[in-house]
């Protein structure tokens, strides 16, 4: 009972503090349930990164409930999901429910805050790409490894660096989170990181065809040749696994990994889905309407791949004009989301839910649906991660498999760069203006990374601290001079 009630505790901190969401909340899950709380081990940690990596949905939402079974067992499993979304969805609904001035001066002071934030989770990602680079550095790879990391930094964070210094430039490359992962997860399934010429030949050439065709660059404008291009990769990469098959370190024990468990865990978020969506269905009129809603929902998470701000995208053509005005998607929404902590996927379909469940029965009609678009949001993420977690399982002492397991962190340092460069962006974006500029703002930013860094390093200062330290210092700045 009192590590479960330490894991709750750890759940809500992080949910909280969750400014950045997705990949961002990596090096913050770690440090609180792996170093701080020793509630897993970091190995088994990995396994939910590498899960919910390759899982649509809200990624921190996934890897809360993995660890959260790992350390808590069922229990675990729907607090962790539930409680790491819950914050920022709660916040979201409640805003949405105070429209006016007072609603205004909360999202200022929230904006403020995020300044203070972000330069705490700056810090964190600092160290985990700094402890990513010193694991490897005794690798005859490790300049190959840097390279790798600068190189998935300048494919996907270019936008945001531009977006940084104010600049009106197309990105030359812009390739998306989720292109990156798959280009990653072929290259290291088909090579097996046993690299010859052959191997990293074809690699490099397939890889440059894929990336000139789904970047920004426009070299290569052809659906036909991007889809073609994947199917090869995907034989390549089955055919690689099969290669690799012959090499396993151990076998798993007979009934390890029963099809009974993975029913067992979807079956709990099934009626974890329908205990949240009966009291909107049954007090709304228009049963039929909220019951689309939520199965849209589902859709959407499913094919919530690449982030919070790629699901917007998604949202947009799925809710907006049936279910949300596009004023209030836009102008409200979407502000909302951007500015307060937790995943994105959660707190819009939370949002989308209060909304069309106001013109439907009130406020209480708000409240009942933004509930049930909530646990739809939670289960379908949590839903589809057990899958994926059980495949892995299955595979993961394949000699591939297993080498995943040790690259994975390169890849996810070189994509933490650029929520770095998101974070600086976002936090230019909301807080500057004509008397306090972008570099103001910025070198405030910095100033308390810097800081940070140093109560970290030196001090070694906690966590909590740190965050009050990073929140009084942004809370008093801004509103002393008037950002």
């Amino acid at each position: 009972m009192a590590k479960l009630r330490s894991f709750i505790g750890s759940m809500i901190k992080v949910g909280v503090v969750g400014f950045g969401g997705g990949n961002a909340l990596i090096p913050v899950l770690e440090q609180e349930v792996v170093k701080e709380k020793k509630l897993v081990t970091k190995e088994e940690f990995d396994k939910d990164i590498i899960a919910a990596t390759l899982t649509p949905g809200a990624l921190p939402v996934e890897m809360a409930s993995g660890v959260g079974l790992q350390a808590c067992g069922r229990k675990g499993m729907v607090l962790g999901g539930t409680l790491m979304a819950l914050p920022g969805a709660m916040l979201t609904v409640l805003l949405m429910s105070v429209l006016g001035q007072a609603n205004e001066a909360i999202l200022e002071q929230i904006q403020y805050a995020s300044i203070g934030i972000t330069a705490f989770i700056m810090c964190l990602l600092t160290e985990y790409i700094w402890g990513t680079l010193q694991t490897y550095q005794k690798s005859r790879y490790r300049i190959l490894l840097w390279a790798i990391i600068l190189g998935v930094f300048v494919l996907t964070g270019e936008k945001s660096v531009y977006g940084i210094l104010h600049l009106e430039q197309t990105p030359l490359f812009g390739i998306s989170t989720i292109d990156v992962l798959l280009l990653s997860f072929f290259a290291i399934l088909f090579t097996g990181c046993n690299f010859n010429w052959l191997n990293v030949v074809v690699s490099i050439i397939l890889g440059a065809v894929y990336l000139l065709s789904v970047g920004k660059m426009g070299i290569i404008e052809s659906n036909v040749v991007t889809w073609v291009i994947r199917g090869i990769m995907l034989v390549l990469a089955v055919y690689g696994v099969i290669k690799g098959n012959g090499k396993k370190k151990k076998k798993k024990e007979k009934g390890q990994l029963r099809t009974g468990v993975l029913m067992d865990r979807i079956g709990v978020w099934l009626i974890f889905v329908v205990i949240c969506s009966i009291p909107a269905v049954v007090f709304l009129s228009d049963k039929t309407g909220a019951i689309m809603y939520q199965l849209r929902g589902l859709l959407s998470s499913l094919l919530s791949f690449g982030g919070g701000d790629a699901y917007l995208t998604i949202a947009d053509g799925l809710f907006v004009g049936d279910y949300i005005s596009e004023t209030d998607f836009y102008s409200t929404l979407v502000l909302m989301v951007n500015v307060l902590p937790g995943s994105i996927l959660c707190k819009t379909l939370s949002g989308i839910g209060y909304s069309y469940g106001y013109t439907l029965g009130g406020m209480t009609g708000g409240y009942l649906l933004a509930i049930a678009g909530f646990a739809m949001s939670v289960a379908a993420s949590c839903g589809v991660f057990y899958l994926i977690f059980h495949i892995y399982e299955l595979l993961e002492e394949i000699d591939v498999f297993v080498k995943i397991k040790k690259s994975i962190r390169v890849i996810v340092s070189g994509l933490l760069l650029t929520v770095m460069a998101g974070l600086i962006k976002s936090g230019i974006t909301v807080n500057s203006n004509s008397e306090y500029p972008w570099f103001t703002v910025l070198a405030m930013i910095f100033a308390i990374y810097i800081l940070d860094m140093v109560l970290m390093k030196k001090a070694k200062c906690k966590n909590l601290t740190m965050i009050i330290i990073s929140l009084v210092l942004s809370l008093g700045i801004c509103n002393i001079m008037g950002i």
